[in-house]
């Protein structure tokens, strides 16, 4: 096998895939809801100036490298422009209302008393929308699902296109996302082919709930799409879900992006810079918790900092992805699992045990994340926060989000009285 071909394969190939992920679209469809910005993360060890050397020095490798060989990289390219696009009911976006059947409220009422460092006040509920269908009797001991018959007979009609939900069969699509088939954009220079909106979404949004879970894609504020890491219940009973904490502030709005029909279901109440998470609560009558969402499951709750342990997280961006945990301490980590915008406050997992959730790449601002499944292992590495140091900090500042356990297995909180 020759080195021109082993050069090919294991480095142009990639850097092109990144290149060619990073271009601008001049054919593509609006995106709906830009990303923010993580800020830069401290790791303990980890110089950010000698990781921006390493980057520089490595281009500059790979640049010398093409030019033996005769070949020309193409120059980086900006990421593509992000801009905003209303949809009919239940939108998200800067100067969108949204709104449910029955809720004609047209602009979100501010909420006040919510203080970052200490117990949030709670904001009113929204007027409850109207229920479309008869809510069937749920099966026994799965309130989360209407009844056997209802799954097996309901009509469920995929969503073709909506906010963050754009289906592509162009051949450059499917190349770059490793996929033979039609494949879905959900997040603004994403490559990949994401998860689509799983059934069981569309039976609970059936009967004006959104199902949420580990995995769910998520609008929060006017601008940001995440994804939540775990929804469980307080102490006092209330729920609650654990997202990336730059993905929104006290008081920000949160709507499912796979149920967005349902409307706004919970507001930013909690929200820590240093464990970098954001704690949701979620209103009862519009939500339904579960520990399983659209085939991620956790089960238990713990950090582990062994190093080279194989991890997997799941994010709207990329989906379902893995890599080897290769540093870490007793509050954060850093693995070389592929992610990017988009993919924050995904679920970390080992197995169906959930370590960690997921912050933002060691590079900042974006640079080096992974777009397209043909990067290989050319990506930034992710940080990921330690589950157990969120919730120490959640029961040091009491309130909402202290006592922090996972769902019963049929959605209920399992400390509930005639639960235990």
């Amino acid at each position: 096998m020759s080195r021109r071909f082993l050069f090919r394969r294991f480095v142009v190939l990639p850097i092109l895939a990144v290149a060619v992920a990073a271009a601008p679209q001049a054919a593509a469809d609006p995106v709906d809801a830009p990303l923010p910005q993580p800020a830069p993360v401290t790791v303990p060890g980890i110089d950010p100036a000698a990781v921006d050397a390493a980057v520089a020095a490595g281009a500059q490798a790979v640049a010398d490298a093409a030019a033996a060989f005769g070949l020309a990289l193409p120059a980086p390219a900006p990421a593509p422009r992000q801009v905003t696009q209303a949809v009919p009911t239940g939108g998200i976006g800067a100067g969108i209302a949204k709104t449910t059947p029955g809720n004609t409220q047209q602009t979100p009422t501010p909420v006040k008393g919510i203080d970052p460092a200490g117990p949030a006040v709670a904001p009113a509920p929204q007027p409850v929308a109207p229920s479309r269908t008869a809510s069937a009797a749920p099966v026994e001991g799965n309130p989360n699902i209407d009844g056997a018959e209802d799954i097996l007979q309901m009509p469920i009609r995929p969503r073709l296109e909506g906010p963050n939900h754009h289906w592509k069969s162009d051949p450059l699509s499917m190349i770059m996302a490793l996929h033979p088939g039609p494949v879905l954009h959900r997040v603004a220079g994403s490559w990949f082919h994401a998860p689509d909106v799983p059934r069981e979404a569309y039976v609970a949004e059936a009967r004006e709930m959104a199902l949420v879970g580990p995995g769910t894609p998520l609008y929060l504020g006017e601008n940001n799409l995440c994804t939540l890491g775990v929804a469980g219940y307080d102490a006092e009973g209330t729920m609650v879900g654990i997202t990336a904490g730059h993905c929104g502030a006290p008081g920000d709005e949160v709507l499912s992006a796979d149920s967005w029909p349902i409307g706004t279901i919970g507001y930013v109440v909690r929200h820590s810079g240093r464990q970098d998470y954001a704690l949701i609560r979620f209103e009862s009558d519009k939500t339904q918790l579960t520990r399983s969402y659209n085939g991620v499951t956790v089960d238990s709750l713990g950090w582990d900092r062994s190093v080279n342990k194989l991890l997997c997280k799941h994010g709207v961006a990329t989906g379902r992805t893995c890599g080897l945990q290769f540093m870490a301490d007793d509050e954060t980590s850093l693995s070389q699992v592929c992610s990017m915008q988009g993919d924050s406050g995904a679920p970390m997992l080992d197995g169906t045990r959930l370590t960690g959730i997921v912050s933002g790449g060691l590079i900042p601002k974006g640079q080096m994340s992974c777009r397209t499944p043909l990067q290989g292992v050319f990506f930034s590495p992710v940080t990921t926060h330690s589950i157990d140091a969120i919730i120490k900090d959640l029961d040091s500042r009491g309130g909402y989000g202290a006592g922090f356990h996972l769902p019963a297995p049929d959605g209920s909180d399992p400390l509930a009285a005639g639960n235990n």
